[in-house]
């Protein structure tokens, strides 16, 4: 038995979701230009490689996926923030 699983976490599941986090990933930087014109400076939520909801505050974007989806299905979306043009992200 793994530490996931000592800790609940079904490790099958976790590895589903990390596959489709990864999915998303990969579509929205394959249509980043589109998203970057439509999102710049939202967070957007991305899920079965579609933005279903965005919004300048994360919280918010929270509550209103809450509205729409399942628990299980939240888990499920991929959420990231959309810098502004001309911006660069310095980690």
């Amino acid at each position: 038995m793994g530490i996931l699983n000592e800790l609940g976490v079904d490790e099958n599941r976790l590895t589903e979701i990390v596959k489709m986090h990864d999915e998303s990933l990969k579509w929205m930087y394959g249509n980043k230009k589109e998203i970057q014109e439509l999102y710049a400076g939202k967070f957007i939520a991305i899920y079965k490689n579609k933005v279903v909801a965005a919004d300048i505050n994360r919280k918010d974007l929270f509550n209103t996926l809450k509205e729409k989806y399942s628990e299980k299905e939240i888990e499920e979306i991929f959420i990231d923030f959309i810098n502004p043009k001309e911006y660069t992200l310095i980690l």
